[in-house]
C-alpha cells in the first residue's frame, strides 16, 4: 500500500441505474472505498475496496469503515443515500474530515424541527398538524383547508397522499398510517399540511464553510394527481434562478448546513417560493447527471472535494437542457417485453441514455410507484427536451402480461 493514495469512502444501499453515474464521476477523482449492504458486482470497476455491512447499523458501519482504513487512508466520507446521511457524518467525524452536524442532517428528516426553524427565521413555513387517529385527523383538514397531504412524520422520501375532499379522508388516512407502519413510525402519528399548489422545483446548491452556492434549479413534473413524479428537467441558467436560490440558501442557513451539497425542494405558490424539504447531499433520479449535460457543472466531483476539504471547481461550460422521464408500467398487469428500437439511441444523438430498470415491485410500496425504466435527452429548451423525449418513447415497446394481474386481482 502507498500511503500517499487516498481514497473517498462512499455509503450507499445502491440501485444500479441511479449510482453507476455518481460512482463514475467520484472515480474519476481517485480511489473509491465502497461499504453498501449487499453484494458488490457492478461496482467493482469504480471502486478500490470494499465492505458489506447493515448501513443502518452505526456499529457494523464504524467496523467496516475501521477495516478500510486500516488498509488505505481516507481522505473524504460521503453519501447521496438521505437514509445514511446520519451515520455518515458521524464516520466522518471518527476521521476527523468535513462533516455537516449531526443536528442539522437531523432537523431536515423532521419536518416539524424544519418548519420550526422555518418560522424563527422568518421563512413562510407550511402550517401542519400531528394527527394519530382519523377523528384528529378530520378536525386538523378542517382547520387547514382542502386539500391535504398526509404523511409519516419521519420523512423518508415517501410520497404524500393527498385527500381533496372529506370523502376521501378516511382512506387516504389509512394509506399514509400503513406507509408509516412499514417505516415502523406508527406510534408517532402522520403529518397533515395544506397541499401546496404550484410548480415544484428543487434548487441544487453547495455550501463550503457555512457559504451557500446555488448552481441549478430542477424543474419537476408531476403527474395528475400532483403527487408522483413523472420525470425533471434543468435548463443552464434557468430564470427561475432569481426567486428561488434566496429562499433555498435561508433554508440551508435555517437548518445549519455548512458543507457539501444540496437539494432543496420548494413549490412556486402564488405567494412567492414556499420550501417543501431540504436534502443535504447530493439530489437521486439523476439530477447531478442533468446539471452536468446542461450546464458542464461537475456536482459530484464538487461533493467529494468538498467532503475532502478542497475548494471545489464551480464553473460550467454548457449552455443546454437536459431532461429525464421514467417510465411507470400501466396500472395493470406486469411488464414481460422490454424492447427499444436500436434507432432511440443510434439515430438521435440528443437521447443520452435509455435505461432499464428493475421493475420487480416493492412489496411495501403502497403506492406502487414502479419504475420501468427512463430516458435522458438533451436540448436548446424544456420544450424541445420533452418533444424529444416524446418521440423516443413512441419507439419502446412494453408488453403487459395482463392474465397474471387478473389472476392477482380476483
Amino acid at each position: 500500500m502507498h500511503h500517499h493514495d487516498t481514497a473517498l469512502l462512499v455509503i450507499t444501499t445502491g440501485q444500479r441505474a441511479y449510482d453507476e453515474p455518481v460512482l463514475a464521476r467520484l472515480r474519476a477523482t481517485g480511489p473509491v472505498l465502497l461499504i453498501t449492504p449487499g453484494p458488490v458486482s457492478w461496482q467493482r470497476p469504480h471502486v478500490l475496496d470494499h465492505r458489506t455491512a447493515d448501513v443502518h447499523d452505526l456499529r457494523h458501519l464504524r467496523t467496516a469503515a475501521a477495516e478500510l482504513a486500516s488498509k488505505h487512508t481516507i481522505d473524504g466520507v460521503i453519501t447521496w443515500d438521505p437514509a445514511c446521511l446520519l451515520y455518515t457524518s458521524y464516520l466522518a467525524a471518527d476521521l476527523n474530515l468535513p462533516r455537516n452536524n449531526p443536528a442539522a442532517i437531523t432537523a431536515c428528516r423532521s419536518k416539524e424541527t424544519a418548519r420550526a426553524a422555518f418560522t424563527a427565521t422568518g421563512i413562510p413555513a407550511t402550517p401542519s398538524v400531528r394527527v394519530t387517529t382519523l377523528a384528529r385527523a378530520k378536525n386538523a383538514a378542517h382547520s387547514l383547508g382542502y386539500p391535504c397531504d398526509l404523511l409519516p412524520v419521519v420523512d423518508t422520501g415517501a410520497v404524500p397522499v393527498v385527500a381533496d375532499c372529506p370523502d376521501v379522508l378516511p382512506a387516504a388516512f389509512a394509506r399514509a398510517a400503513t406507509a408509516a407502519r412499514d417505516q415502523g413510525t406508527e406510534g408517532i402519528g402522520i403529518q397533515m399540511e395544506h397541499h401546496l399548489e404550484g410548480p415544484l422545483i428543487s434548487v441544487e446548491s453547495v455550501s463550503e464553510n457555512g457559504l451557500h452556492i446555488p448552481l441549478a434549479v430542477t424543474r419537476t413534473r408531476l403527474a395528475d394527481d400532483d403527487v408522483r413524479v413523472t420525470g425533471h428537467s434543468v435548463q443552464a441558467d434557468d430564470p427561475l434562478m432569481p426567486m428561488a436560490t434566496p429562499a433555498a440558501s435561508a433554508a440551508l442557513e435555517a437548518l445549519g448546513i455548512t458543507t457539501g451539497a444540496s437539494s432543496v425542494r420548494m413549490r412556486l405558490t402564488r405567494r412567492g417560493p414556499r420550501v417543501v424539504k431540504v436534502t443535504p447531499c447530493l439530489a437521486g433520479d439523476l439530477i447531478p447527471h442533468l446539471v452536468r449535460l446542461a450546464t458542464g457543472t461537475d456536482l459530484p466531483r464538487i461533493a467529494a472535494d468538498l467532503a475532502r476539504g478542497r475548494t471545489p471547481d464551480l464553473t460550467g461550460n454548457r449552455h443546454r437542457t437536459a431532461a429525464i422521464t421514467f417510465l411507470h408500467p400501466e396500472p395493470t398487469g406486469t411488464p414481460t417485453i422490454r424492447n427499444a428500437h436500436p434507432s432511440v439511441t443510434q439515430g438521435n444523438p440528443w437521447i443520452e441514455r435509455l435505461v432499464w430498470e428493475d421493475t420487480t415491485p416493492p412489496p411495501a410500496n403502497p403506492q406502487g410507484h414502479v419504475r420501468l425504466g427512463h430516458l435522458v435527452a438533451t436540448g436548446d429548451d424544456v420544450q424541445q427536451c420533452r418533444d424529444r423525449l416524446a418521440l423516443a418513447q413512441e419507439l419502446l415497446d412494453i408488453d403487459f402480461d395482463i392474465t397474471q394481474a387478473t389472476a392477482l386481482a380476483s
